[in-house]
């Protein structure tokens, strides 16, 4: 994996704190907002270096390259665990929010269909609509 690489894994990373500040502020528009930029961090590292590897793509094994490629990989490592753990958070802020959500949907479906019935017993739909 390039040093390029390496810079948009720490650029992810960012955009995922961002998205995980703006849901703990409550901010879930800013938080969607910074979505198509994580995933086009994400794009830009699939199309210039391949899927993310933590081993690297160097077969060279001179020491330098292998100290090298060591601090890289402990860095990259590093990198990719905070990310997934900012993500386990952002997931662990965005579902109470969906169970709501569930919650009040299934609430005005009990009332729709609530209002239909009580509209057929009254003898057709008066203008209810399903």
């Amino acid at each position: 994996m390039s040093d390029r690489a390496d810079t948009l894994l720490l650029e992810l990373l960012d955009s995922v704190r961002a998205q995980r500040s703006a849901l703990e502020e409550g901010d879930t528009d800013k938080a969607l907002a910074l979505l198509p930029k994580r995933q086009g961090i994400i794009r830009e590292i699939q199309i210039n270096n391949g899927p993310v590897s933590a081993a690297g793509r160097s077969g060279r094994s001179d020491d330098v390259t292998a100290v090298r490629r060591s601090g890289s990989l402990e860095s990259r490592r590093s990198t990719l665990n905070q990310i997934l753990a900012a993500d386990r958070e952002i997931a662990a802020l965005v579902r109470p929010r969906m169970r709501d959500i569930a919650s009040r949907l299934e609430g005005i479906d009990m009332l729709k269909r609530y209002f239909r019935n009580a509209a057929s017993a009254l003898g057709g739909n008066d203008g209810v609509v399903a």
